[in-house]
């Protein structure tokens, strides 16, 4: 149930803790879903595609729902959200310069590695660093109107 909901920036509101406790007790399908434009996603505590490619970047996407309907829903806004990771990754770097204190040499050392969506459109792009490195990843949390509201980062 807490991988469904969107820890981080202070976006868990009620709507979130309702859906979180009724969608305990309902009966869900899991079934895989093919989505025309990006591939299969496989159930795997939430939903899963591995290989995303665009033109410049490479990454998995979870869609962090627990049934095939409520995937369908989200993929309707994951596609918009596809076509602005250019310019939501240049996002995402300024906010890791700003508020984690990186430098230009290690944003440079990092790329993008998986898209988390949640159900009501809060989204996160987590970038995972070097094994060598102290912190497994850094990630910026996203309200769902697309704007950035906390830089954090962590460790397996």
């Amino acid at each position: 149930m807490w991988n469904l909901i969107p820890l981080g920036g202070e976006r868990v509101n009620d709507a979130y803790i309702e859906w979180a406790f009724f969608n305990c007790i309902r009966e869900k399908n899991t079934a895989e879903y093919i989505h025309p434009g990006i591939g299969e996603f496989i159930f795997v505590g939430e939903y899963a595609f591995d290989d995303y490619q665009s033109e410049e970047h490479a990454f998995s996407i979870r869609v962090h729902v627990d049934d095939v309907d409520d995937l369908r829903a989200c993929c309707l806004n994951i596609d918009g959200l596809l076509d602005r990771i250019p310019e939501l990754d240049r996002i995402s770097r300024r906010e890791l310069a700003d508020k984690l204190s990186m430098e230009a040499e290690e944003l440079e050392m990092i790329n993008l590695d998986c898209l988390d969506y949640y159900k009501q459109g809060e989204f996160d792009l987590s970038y995972y660093l070097a094994e060598d490195a102290a912190v497994e990843y850094v990630r910026v949390c996203y309200s769902k109107d697309g704007l950035p509201v906390e830089a954090t980062f962590g460790n397996f």
